[in-house]
Parts: structure tokens; C-alpha cells; sequence
């Protein structure tokens, strides 16, 4: 009775008085105002207390096109649809994070990870080649997954190894060449394997020099500089790009080079403080974003745990809902974010406005940092279907095709943008 309810609704496209939706499903009122309940509480639908509305257009076309599937499941795997010659509403996002160049951290480097990286250079497998491989074969069957974007969100080394800033700056040199993209289009933030812990000892404010150094040497000439010294705020950016405002922030204010559990909370967990919110909100100048602009986030640090994390999650951001709200106060549409190796997705619907937090897959640490080795290689793409919509779509790598494949883990998912219809 309620998946009539919302799909009558839905079917009429206008608010439907709620007597004449019990008399044309032959409810009696009783058996109405139960069903209404509970369409109400799958969230397809709202009511005034006279009339019912109907489902928002992403949702209509999802019923249309499942109408013989339950409505009760609120996480909705659809299949992605597009069509070929049309431009996105923005450009394709391509999301990596967790790259890990180092010693023992990069998988890539490490024959026994993956197979392929021990044999003669003109065979090896390569991070760069596979993924720009698996982007042209999904360009050919999706002509707007090419990215136009690309999100680094932190870890482009491990431990901070100092010979390794190279290694990070030439893959992401390569990586926006070979996307015909320019180096602006490619965002970054750090990680805590950026910060140097020989030097926050012996010079707390350049610890995260690697970084500096890192961005100093990839960005072109005219591009801003970072200060060597770190100050609250001080490593936060603002990129626009078409319709896009991305603000990168940094995660890492408040980590010690030497965490120990006996503090008020694990000096590992990450922070953004209110001096850098404030440096953040004059970047962007105004509360509300320019008309048809989509405001994204980047940061390093888990705004929540997923499915996948077992056990309390003391990585999580600290004083994480007070940073949620200052993004809803913005209005911020996307959170992309890395740190602990798992993927997912979650929205999250408050004053009428959609906020949704996805969550990256590494595409680079070696096995036995991936939660206890259990989750694959992933990286993921979010690219426009609508002004008001959007899709993200996950890629595994298969180390027995040497190839990235769809993920067994998340399927394609629809994103909404904005506000609730």
C-alpha cells in the first residue's frame, strides 16, 4: 500500500489530496493514513497534512524504470545511463587518494603486490598506463567519463619519504598530460604521510615541507606559491573551474610526531580548526555560491566510518559535525575525502539540501595497509547526468587481468545536487 501511495504520486506529478489518493487505491482512511506513514518515512514522498508530493525527478525516473522493485530501499542502484554527444553539467571528476609513493608503501613498486611491476620495462604494469588505458575504454561505451578534473585527497607519499616527491610529481605531470588537461584542473590537499615528524621535532612549522615542495614543483609559473611555514589556513585553496568551487582544506592542523594513547584524544585523529574555516570562508567570499555553481570539499581525514572499518574509528575528523555544518552553511554539495583505504558514499539531507561524503578507495598503498588487505586497488569517477544529478562509479583493479574493472564493492550510484525537490 505505500509503494502505491508513491508511485500514485509519482504518477501525477502535482500534490495529490490525500482523500482522493485513498479513494483511487480503494483505502479505506484508516488503512491510508498507515500506509502514508510509512511511504512518508521511505523519504520518496512528503505531506502538508492535506495533500501529498511527489517524488523528486531522480527519484520519479528511478520508480519508472524499477516500478515491479520494493520501494522501501533508500540506497538506489541504478543502472548508468547516457546519452553520447550531450555535455555534462560539469566536468568528470576522477578521485584518487592514498597514492603512497615511498618505500614499502607504494604497491606498484612491489613485484610481490602486483605481479606484473617485476618484469622488463616494456612489459611492466604501471599505475599511470592501466589507468589512462581503463579511462579510454570507458570513454569509448561513456563519452563524458574522460575527467576534466582530477582529486588527489592526500598520501601521495608514505611516510614521508623525501626521495619519493619526485616519483609524486612526475605521475601527476604524466597523469594530466596524457588527460590533455592543465595542471590547474588537478587539486590537492595533505595527508598525514606528508607530515615530516624528524622535522615537526626540530621545526614545528615545516612539517610539511614534502608537500610545499611537492606543490611548489608540480603547479606552472604564475600559479600560487605555498609558504614553507605552515599557519592555520595557510595551505587552503580555492580552485574554480568551469562551474565548480573546490576548496581544498588541510586535515592535518593538529597531528604529533609522536602519538601516544594517554592524551584527551589520539593525536592520529584529524582536525580542522576554526581559524582555517574563516581563511576558508573569505577565500570563497560569500556564503551562497554564484548561480548554477556546484561547491566541492577535499580533505584527507573521514568525515564518518563505513561499512567497512570494524571497531571504533578514532581516525575520524575531530569535532567532525562542527565542520559538517560550516560546509551546509556554504553550501557545499560534495566531500571528497581518503585516509582509510575503504570506499563509500553517504548523503545527507538537512534544511532541504543535499550533502554528500564520498569516500576513496586507495589507488596506490601496498595490501597490508588496506584493512588487513581485505580491499582491493580502487579509484572512482563522478561525472554529471543532470544539473540536478550525478553519478559515481567505482573501478577495482583485477590483479589477475591486470586491468581495472568494475567494483564487486560499490556499484554505480546516483548523487543528487542541491536542493531536495
Amino acid at each position: 500500500d505505500a509503494q502505491s501511495i508513491v508511485r500514485e504520486a509519482a504518477a501525477a506529478g502535482t500534490p495529490t489530496p490525500i482523500d482522493r489518493l485513498a479513494a483511487s487505491l480503494s483505502m479505506g482512511a484508516s488503512q491510508c493514513s498507515k500506509a502514508l506513514r510509512i511511504a512518508l518515512a521511505s523519504g520518496f514522498v512528503r505531506s502538508d497534512g492535506n495533500s501529498v508530493s511527489p517524488p523528486g525527478k531522480v527519484i520519479a525516473r528511478w520508480l519508472s524504470r524499477y516500478s515491479s522493485q520494493p520501494v522501501a530501499p533508500l540506497l538506489m542502484v541504478p543502472s548508468i545511463t547516457h546519452v553520447k554527444g550531450l555535455r555534462p553539467a560539469f566536468p568528470t571528476i576522477m578521485h584518487l587518494t592514498d597514492l603512497h609513493f615511498g618505500k614499502e608503501g607504494h604497491a606498484w613498486d612491489q613485484p610481490g603486490e602486483i605481479p606484473g611491476v617485476g618484469r622488463p620495462p616494456h612489459d611492466r604494469v604501471k599505475l599511470l598506463d592501466t589507468l589512462v588505458q581503463d579511462l579510454k575504454s570507458l570513454q569509448d561505451e561513456h563519452e563524458s567519463l574522460w575527467p576534466g578534473i582530477v582529486i588527489v585527497s592526500g598520501d601521495l607519499l608514505f611516510q614521508c619519504h623525501k626521495e619519493s616527491v619526485k616519483q609524486a610529481v612526475d605521475f601527476l605531470s604524466n597523469l594530466s598530460s596524457e588527460l590533455g588537461i592543465e595542471r590547474s584542473h588537478v587539486v590537492l590537499c595533505p595527508g598525514n604521510h606528508e607530515q615530516n615528524r624528524k622535522i615537526f621535532a626540530e621545526e614545528p612549522k615545516a612539517q610539511l615541507a614534502s608537500y610545499t615542495e611537492i606543490w611548489n614543483k608540480f603547479y606552472p609559473s604564475g600559479f600560487r606559491l605555498l609558504p614553507l611555514e605552515w599557519s592555520p589556513g595557510g595551505y587552503t585553496h580555492v580552485y574554480r573551474l568551469e562551474n565548480l568551487e573546490i576548496l581544498s582544506l588541510n586535515s592535518c592542523e593538529d597531528l604529533d610526531p609522536d602519538p601516544s594513547p594517554n592524551g584527551s584524544y589520539p593525536k592520529e585523529q584529524g582536525y580542522i580548526g576554526l581559524q582555517q574555516l574563516q581563511v576558508a570562508g573569505k577565500l570563497l567570499g560569500q556564503e551562497q555560491p554564484p548561480a548554477g555553481c556546484i561547491r566541492v570539499a577535499v580533505l584527507h581525514h573521514h568525515l564518518s566510518q563505513h561499512q567497512w572499518a570494524s571497531g571504533v574509528d578514532y581516525s575520524i575528523l575531530r569535532e567532525v559535525e562542527r565542520v559538517i555544518q560550516w560546509l551546509r552553511r556554504f553550501h557545499f554539495d560534495l566531500v571528497f575525502h581518503g585516509h582509510q583505504h575503504c570506499v563509500g558514499l553517504q548523503t545527507r539531507v538537512e534544511d532541504g539540501r543535499y550533502l554528500t561524503i564520498l569516500a576513496g578507495g586507495s589507488a596506490g598503498v601496498a595490501s597490508t595497509h588496506r584493512w588487513r588487505g581485505g580491499m582491493p586497488l580502487m579509484y572512482q569517477l563522478v561525472y554529471s547526468v543532470e544539473p540536478n544529478q550525478a553519478m559515481r562509479i567505482c573501478r577495482s583493479f583485477d590483479l589477475h587481468a591486470e586491468t581495472w574493472v568494475a567494483s564487486q564493492y560499490e556499484k554505480p550510484r546516483e548523487i543528487p545536487i542541491g536542493l531536495l525537490e
